[in-house]
């Protein structure tokens, strides 16, 4: 109890007030998603880590996307690195692709500001997952999708089923999926109450 008042304390100093009514169950989640953020990237400072974790657990329960899918998601993308950029073109913690994120922004009503921009890049990428779970209905093909587009999950959920074999799909879908689930499973863990 001592440390979830002194955690309440530590991110109304940093500035952060939640959007929604913050409950000790909030708190605990999103100081536990700052100490995950913080042992995956030792390099990000306390207070992005808090700000990461704030808006992703915020975000996650606005679209009731499971909040240890979504840190599962950004650790595998960017490892919670802000400036990241793929090869691909893909920008931010989420690696969010600029045209797809301008959609996903029109379609939500989301300020679609700068893509390295914390508040906006995660709000546009849990959007997505929310567009993406509507479509595919699982975790496992939301991630499918997240990364390999409607093909790669429509490939993935015919290896899923025996329908296609693990040489048809794409090995970076392939490892990806089984890679983010991992890290929900772990997070879980962490978390646990």
């Amino acid at each position: 109890m001592k440390k979830i008042i002194l955690l309440t304390i530590l991110l109304f100093s940093l500035g952060f007030s939640s959007k929604t009514e913050s409950t000790f169950a909030d708190l605990y989640y999103i100081s536990k998603g700052s100490e995950i953020i913080k042992s995956v990237n030792k390099n990000i400072t306390e207070k992005e880590a808090f700000q990461i974790s704030t808006v992703a657990y915020e975000e996650s329960e606005k679209y009731d996307i499971d909040f240890h899918f979504t840190l599962g998601i950004i650790t595998t993308e960017s490892r919670f690195n802000v400036n990241a950029k793929s090869y691909c073109g893909a920008v931010g913690l989420m690696q969010l692709m600029p045209r797809t994120a301008k959609y996903i922004a029109e379609k939500y009503d989301i300020d679609y500001k700068n893509l390295y921009d914390i508040e906006s890049n995660i709000q546009i990428g849990v959007a997505y997952l929310y567009h993406l779970k509507n479509k595919f209905g699982s975790y496992e093909l939301t991630a499918a999708g997240y990364n390999g587009g409607s093909g790669g999950a429509k490939k993935y959920h015919e290896y899923m089923i025996g329908k296609r074999k693990a040489d048809e799909i794409h090995n970076q879908t392939l490892n990806y999926v089984p890679k983010v689930m991992g890290y929900v499973y772990d997070y879980r863990k962490l978390t646990k109450i």
